[in-house]
């Protein structure tokens, strides 16, 4: 993809955020029920979403080479008023693909990393947004930097018993400076 190409999906994508989230707001997109400001954690859910910022492959020691990758989930729950963002009890999987985009999300083939968090990690990376929108903070740290130019993530929730949730796939390419990130 060309760079202005590039420039012009990455900000069709982050419109596309926007409006979800201003559209999941306008439908009475908020946490229910809520107990001590958070809302109460469910087994299962409707939709997973993954946000990865533009610059999410980041080096996070002192050490020369890209550690892993920053990204947020969100996960909802329809209520039958509309979506509800909500925390879950289950487990989430990171999974990175290197190279071309995977065919099926659910059946992907074998990941080149993939990175469980448990309830009780996510617990620890809990994100309140806007006082209605709940995320997920994630670092992924992969065992050695990817071969390809890109790579492409998707999230999967794996509730305590049932089917799991896939995300929408999120690509990233690999950067040719590195930044650091804490």
């Amino acid at each position: 993809m060309t760079d202005p190409n590039r420039k012009r999906a990455i900000a069709l994508r982050n419109i596309l955020i926007l409006a979800a989230v201003a559209a999941a707001a306008q439908v009475g997109c908020t946490t229910t029920p809520v107990r001590s400001g958070r809302p109460v954690t469910v087994a299962n859910i409707d939709r997973i979403a993954l946000l990865v910022p533009e610059n999410a492959i980041v080096n996070w020691d002192d050490k020369p080479g890209l550690d892993g990758i920053v990204a947020q989930v969100m996960h909802f729950k329809d209520y039958g008023k509309g979506p509800k963002s909500v925390l879950v009890s289950g487990e989430v999987d990171i999974m990175v693909f290197e190279g071309p985009k995977p065919d099926r999300f659910d059946n992907a083939g074998k990941p080149f990393f993939s990175q469980t968090f448990t309830s009780g990690q996510l617990a620890q990376r809990i994100v309140g947004q806007y006082n209605a929108l709940w995320s997920y903070s994630l670092r992924v740290r992969w065992p050695a930097v990817p071969q390809s130019s890109k790579v492409w993530l998707i999230a999967r929730y794996r509730p305590p018993s049932g089917n799991a949730v896939y995300s929408s796939p999120a690509e990233q390419r690999m950067p040719s400076k590195v930044s650091k990130r804490d």
